[in-house]
């Protein structure tokens, strides 16, 4: 991730310096989403492994680093522009290069410190929790319903990303000479904190879920002997795949669903619930 993101500085920079718009998509685009997504993803899962108990937490703060990168990225930009402007150089070339060599001692640094937890160091939880089969994540790649979160997850990516890339043009089109650089890096600073705010809010929001009793905390209206009983006999049995109709009623109105127990071939209990 390190090399990847270091490097799609260097040749946004010569695309930059050479006038080559394909340059600067290749280094942005596809070098640095390449490096961006590695980078983004690993420090996330690394944690989560640390304090399986607060899986949403942990990584809300990783989350909330990558919002806030814009309160440090655009002023250091900036300085670096105008630290390396002349008379015959508009100093960006320079600067992206720069910023990658920075990025690139940064994330090495942080690869270096990153360690998965022992076995020992991993709470007991997490070393009971049973194996999961690969063909498990490949069925649940084939569902209706991950394809709808990827569509979520990218537009929500692409809207909040054009945003942040387009937030001092808006500010100058709407306002006018009101938007001096002062008043736009105040924008994208506040910008800046409630993204990190809302990353770790929605992501401490989860750990109230993950790892609560279903039947007794999320949902006591199926703590009966039609929906537990009927799962409970299916754990005790070591196999399960009931389907049956029901009425949800736990802080809402009445709502059928459509309702599947589920064993997969690894152990593990599936309670999928979808409205009729």
């Amino acid at each position: 991730a390190a090399v990847l993101f270091g490097v799609s500085f260097l040749v946004a920079a010569l695309g930059v310096y050479t006038h080559e718009l394909w340059l600067l998509y290749l280094g942005f685009g596809v070098i640095g989403g390449l490096g961006l997504g590695f980078g983004y993803v690993s420090p996330v899962v690394t944690l989560m492994k640390w304090f399986p108990q607060h899986r949403g937490l942990m990584s809300g703060l990783v989350i909330a680093g990558f919002g806030g990168g814009t309160m440090i990225g655009i002023p250091l930009t900036n300085a670096l522009v105008d630290c390396f402007h002349t008379p015959t150089s508009n100093g960006i070339a320079a600067a992206l290069a720069t910023q990658g060599g920075i990025y690139f001692l940064v994330m090495m640094t942080a690869a270096a410190i990153l360690r998965r937890p022992t076995a020992t160091a991993m709470e007991p939880e997490s070393q009971d929790r049973p194996h999961v089969h690969p063909s498990d994540y490949l069925n649940a790649v084939r569902t209706p319903q991950f394809a709808l979160l990827w569509v979520v997850l990218m537009a929500n990516v692409a809207a909040g990303i054009s945003l942040l890339g387009d937030a001092p043009t808006i500010l100058r089109h709407t306002f006018g000479e009101v938007a001096t650089p002062l008043v736009i890096a105040s924008f994208l600073g506040l910008l800046s904190l409630f993204n990190m705010g809302g990353r770790v809010l929605s992501a401490v929001a989860s750990d109230r879920a993950v790892g609560r009793n279903y039947f007794t905390d999320i949902a006591p209206c199926t703590n009966n002997r039609l929906f537990f009983g009927t799962f409970r006999k299916g754990v005790l049995a070591g196999s399960m795949n009931l389907l049956f109709f029901y009425t949800f009623t736990y802080k809402m109105s009445p709502t059928e669903v459509k309702v599947h127990l589920y064993r997969s071939s690894s152990g593990r209990n599936w309670v999928l619930v979808k409205r009729k």
